[in-house]
């Protein structure tokens, strides 16, 4: 199995999933039921069947059809990513295995491929139908929230002018809604109680689709807004509205090429004091990573087993001079400051 990752904070959280090798293939034409406005959405997981034991042998090949088109469309992806990256004067220096985010095909294709690798801790259909039973309306629930935080757009369509700083702020709001459970131990209802492996994997596979979703939309949309009015400083938009394009870029993983172009606008603002420095660290490490496997600043973590670790460090004994030099805190700082804010439990 082929191992890809998806960065799910601005901490650079990684969650990882499995993917199976395969040629080009087309859409699975028994799936385009499960298509809606080009968007394929999992209905009744009847078409998971094939992945655990007792599947038939029609249920089976289905779910190999299903695994070979995910990976097929993901790696032309990731050509057209190469590409791009390329006419950008960048190019990526770790394998495809190392790659720390998805690249985006389509909506039907990143839609399906959160689902392409079963759960790995749920072992039985059974297990798995009752796990959709239980979970699927708390999950939904939680996603209708975040849909009608996207509805304040609608709020400000009365006069016909852009509003892009408030547009910002509201999609820079999203962006955050929807990762918090992933970020804060995935609790979903507020009580505070641990769920289970297998719970926790269902509703990860489920927030992380729907987050994937969510980015490329924030992505394609603030690109235009940077390709006509350059990047927002802090002169200009102010720090919380500057704050929230950069959310939207540092998660912008499914587009490389346009984190690099924003980060090379940023690096001259930093000179100049006109971004914020701790955020363009992190873009700084966000982009590092993607094409190197290795970051400047040390901002980006994972969680393992309740402790946050940085990902590989460039000459990690000079860290926290570079960070000095930058004028924020030191890793030890950050780190603690991470775990005071509840994030990797």
């Amino acid at each position: 199995m082929k191992r890809w990752s998806v960065v799910s904070a601005a901490a650079g959280l990684l969650m990882t999933f499995s993917l199976a090798k395969a040629g080009s293939v087309s859409f699975p034409s028994e799936l385009q039921s499960y298509v809606h406005d080009g968007h394929f959405e999992v209905g009744d997981f009847a078409w998971m069947r094939g992945a655990f034991p007792g599947a038939n042998d029609e249920q089976k090949k289905r779910w190999e059809h299903l695994q070979a088109y995910s990976t097929a469309c993901l790696n032309e992806a990731t050509k057209q990513e190469t590409e791009a990256l390329l006419r950008e004067g960048e190019k990526v220096s770790v394998s495809l295995e190392e790659r720390p985010y998805i690249p985006y095909a389509d909506e039907k294709c990143s839609g399906l491929w959160f689902w392409s690798s079963s759960p790995q801790n749920v072992k039985t259909w059974p297990e798995f139908k009752t796990l959709v039973t239980e979970e699927s309306p708390v999950i939904r629930a939680y996603l209708t929230a975040v849909e009608e935080t996207q509805k304040a757009e609608n709020l400000i369509d009365v006069d016909g002018k852009e509003h892009e700083s408030e547009r910002l702020l509201i999609r820079g709001v999203t962006d955050q809604t929807i990762r918090r459970p992933l970020m804060n131990g995935l609790d979903l209802t507020g009580e505070g109680h641990p769920a289970s492996v297998q719970v926790n994997e269902f509703r990860t596979m489920f927030l992380a689709e729907r987050m994937e979703e969510i980015d490329h939309a924030n992505t394609r949309w603030l690109q235009k807004i940077v390709a006509s009015k350059g990047w927002p400083t802090l002169t200009q938009a102010g720090s919380v509205t500057s704050k929230a394009a950069w959310l939207l870029v540092q998660h912008a993983d499914d587009d490389i090429a346009f984190q690099a172009r924003a980060l090379k606008l940023m690096t001259q603002l930093a000179k100049k004091g006109e971004v914020n420095q701790s955020n363009y660290a992190l873009l700084t490490d966000r982009v590092s990573i993607a094409l190197t496997g290795h970051q400047i600043y040390g901002s980006q973590m994972s969680c393992t087993k309740g402790r946050l670790i940085p990902l590989p460090i460039e000459q990690p004994t000079d860290v926290n001079q570079r960070r000095h030099a930058l004028g924020i805190g030191t890793i030890e700082q950050k780190i603690s400051e991470m775990k005071e804010a509840g994030i990797c439990r």
